[in-house]
């Protein structure tokens, strides 16, 4: 555990990407940075032309038709 796990959470050894919501990256921003992780953050921008031809509704899950 020591040499496999407990690395993944230091980061002097590790490496984190987080996908979160935009009223949670300053927080988790924060946080990353007194854990002693290097922040970098980047908005994704979304071509709306994209959604259109998307399975996915609006809500971001699949119709109940895809599910069956």
């Amino acid at each position: 555990m020591r040499k496999y796990l407990l690395p993944l959470f230091d980061s002097s050894t590790s490496v984190a990407v987080v996908v979160t919501a935009p009223g949670k990256a300053a927080e988790t921003s924060e946080r990353l940075s007194k854990a002693g992780f290097e922040v970098s953050e980047r908005e994704l921008e979304i071509d709306p032309n994209e959604m259109e031809d998307s399975d996915w509704t609006e809500s971001g899950s699949e119709s109940d038709d895809e599910r069956r």
